[in-house]
């Protein structure tokens, strides 16, 4: 037990080994004293057998004569001298017919042991009685009768019995002596390494994982010493690395949860408990359903079942329910563990809190309605206004012609530069008007995607730009284009305003020339529109998709500056992305997008 002290429990083992080798010894000690006192005992019958052999085989000699002539004294004095033997209880003689010719002694008395032989007219050459019916030798002559004598075996059994105290003797000393031996080595050998050990796991489970057992042999205790030393070592290693990875898991920002395989939550960080409001202990061992919201369409049955059978799970927007019981969005993401045999170990769950994210997004969506009910009430304005403008701007135009028309070189040079001004307002207002016009409907006429050849796009344009390209002598070419998602119209007018740029912008005294080519990216067409004009400065590079942002004087280049706005407004319209790179005198190339489809 724990709570005995070591000096009661370090000798223990030794007692134990001690008492085994003590009893091995006992046994040992018994069987060789049984096998000796066994021989002892076959020696000294084996010799009182021969000497008593000898006697009655005599006596059947000197019997043969008395027996024949019916000597009874002669008889008696033969046996009484026999009798006379400290160990011959008893004897008697008997004649062929069986008759008893002399029968003295003690014949009832214990433990004796009867001899037998036969008296003939001479001897059989061998011995001639065994005990207990020793046969005779190969009879010769007339068997006279037989003689038996009794032997006491007392003192047999008291030498025996004195052999056997000698011998249990020597293996009491025997075993003492071993027993005094082996406690000393065991003491030596094992209760000392034991006790060693014992000290290592006391200090151990104290925490000192730096103490190492002394190792004094090279026999099994060293070898279990060596073991034990190597691993503590490696639990010190061990608790190092998990040490770190536990402060690994406490510095993590995002939630993380171990689950054991009966859905048990077994460990949790230190974020998971800012986050939902627990302490640790207040969540190990409980049900990870504890922890969710009752309301997530997500799971279809408890929790952990549904998550233990999909095997992992990324960034499923969930919700966890505190302490509190508020509800906090989360990104949930699980994985399964499966030890080496396969066998499900529990799962690994991490979340991150997305309530500012959701907080964000639901403002983002609100000021996105805002702007995109602006943006339609902005160019629905734009559509109207420009709409509604035609009519007094036709007014105004119709006028100022008229009074030019009749009031030209009647008046002063001055009024008739003043109303020369008027007209070209009047004009350079309704191309503005009609532009801001065609900018509106960009947005209002939607069309739903279909598939369109971007190589016929490109042909109607060239074909509304026919004038433009004869009068300048232009070359327009193209590599082969693809069919894309789109509103053809709004492609058509794409290609026509740039194509128109390109040719407006030439160069003094040189042919234009556009190349129109289309590159297959990642999820989306990127074109090219590249012209050899004059170029743009870098400075003007990101004001040119502006609205009525213009980058020459009004009477050099025609045009209000709305074009290139037209262009990016399409191209965003279409999902895509519109840039363009330029240098002064080497030529423009606009690049635009479209995804895919």
């Amino acid at each position: 037990p724990r709570d005995k002290p070591l000096r009661n429990m370090k000798f223990g083992i030794a007692r134990k080994v001690n008492s085994i080798s003590v009893s091995i010894i006992f046994g040992f000690g018994v069987l060789v004293g049984f096998y000796f006192i066994n021989d002892q005992r076959k020696m000294l019958t084996s010799e009182m057998d021969e000497r008593i052999h000898i006697l009655i085989n005599n006596l059947s000699h000197n019997l043969e004569f008395p027996v024949i002539i019916r000597d009874h004294e002669g008889i008696i004095r033969l046996l009484e001298g026999v009798l006379a033997q400290e160990d011959v209880v008893y004897a008697r003689v008997m004649d062929a017919e069986g008759d008893v010719l002399y029968d003295r002694g003690l014949e009832q008395a214990e433990k004796v042991k009867e001899y037998r032989v036969s008296v003939t007219t001479r001897d059989t050459g061998d011995l001639a009685g065994e005990p207990l019916g020793f046969g005779t030798g190969q009879e010769t002559e007339e068997q006279l009768g037989t003689v038996s004598l009794g032997v006491s075996l007392a003192d047999l059994n008291r030498k025996l019995q004195r052999i056997t105290y000698a011998v249990a003797a020597v293996i009491v000393i025997f075993i003492a002596l071993a027993a005094i031996a082996s406690t000393v080595l065991l003491r030596f050998m094992l209760a000392r390494p034991i006790s060693d050990l014992l000290q290592a796991t006391k200090r151990i489970s104290g925490g000192d994982l730096d103490y190492q057992v002394p190792v004094k042999t090279e026999d099994e205790i060293g070898m279990l010493g060596t073991s034990f030393n190597t691993m503590t070592v490696n639990l010190r290693d061990t608790m190092i690395s998990r040490d770190y990875v536990d402060t690994i898991i406490d510095s993590m920002n995002d939630t993380l949860i171990a689950v054991d395989p009966e859905g048990k939550i077994d460990r949790v960080n230190r974020a998971t408990e800012e986050l939902l409001g627990y302490h640790e202990s207040d969540l190990v061992r409980k049900p990870l359903d504890m922890i969710f919201h009752p309301d997530n369409p997500y799971f279809s049955g408890p929790p952990f079942q549904v998550l233990a059978k999909k095997g992992s799970v990324q960034n499923v927007e969930l919700r966890f329910r505190s302490r509190a019981g508020s509800t906090i969005p989360v990104l949930f993401s699980s994985s399964v563990m499966f030890n080496k045999k396969s066998q499900m170990q529990g799962l690994v769950c991490v979340a991150l809190d997305i309530t500012e994210r959701k907080r964000m997004e639901e403002e983002l969506l609100r000021k996105t309605g805002e702007l995109e009910r602006s943006n339609e009430e902005l160019e629905h304005f734009a559509y109207v206004a420009s709409h509604d403008l035609q009519e007094p701007l036709r007014m105004v135009s119709s006028y100022l012609n008229l009074i030019s028309r009749r009031y030209r070189e009647k008046l002063d040079s001055d009024a008739d530069e003043f109303i020369s001004f008027a007209v070209d307002g009047s004009e350079r207002m309704r191309r503005m008007i009609n532009d801001l016009l065609v900018y509106s409907r960009v947005g209002t006429r939607k069309k739903e995607p279909e598939p369109v050849s971007v190589e016929g796009a490109l042909r109607q344009s060239l074909s509304n730009l026919e004038m433009a390209v004869k009068d300048s002598g232009a070359e327009i070419a193209n590599d082969p284009l693809p069919e894309v998602m789109g509103d053809e119209l709004q492609l058509v007018q794409l290609f026509q305003n740039l194509i128109g740029n390109a040719i407006k912008f030439a160069r003094e005294g040189e042919r234009p020339a556009v190349h129109v080519s289309a590159r297959r990216g990642a999820g989306a067409w990127t074109f090219s529109v590249k012209d050899n004009g004059i170029g743009i400065e870098p400075e003007y590079l990101d004001r040119i998709f502006q609205i009525f942002q213009r980058l020459h004087e009004v009477g050099k280049y025609p045009g209000t500056g709305i074009g290139l706005a037209v262009c990016k407004k399409i191209v965003e319209r279409h999902g895509g992305q519109i840039w363009v790179e330029s240098a002064p005198g080497q030529g423009t190339t606009f690049f635009f997008t479209i995804p895919t489809f």
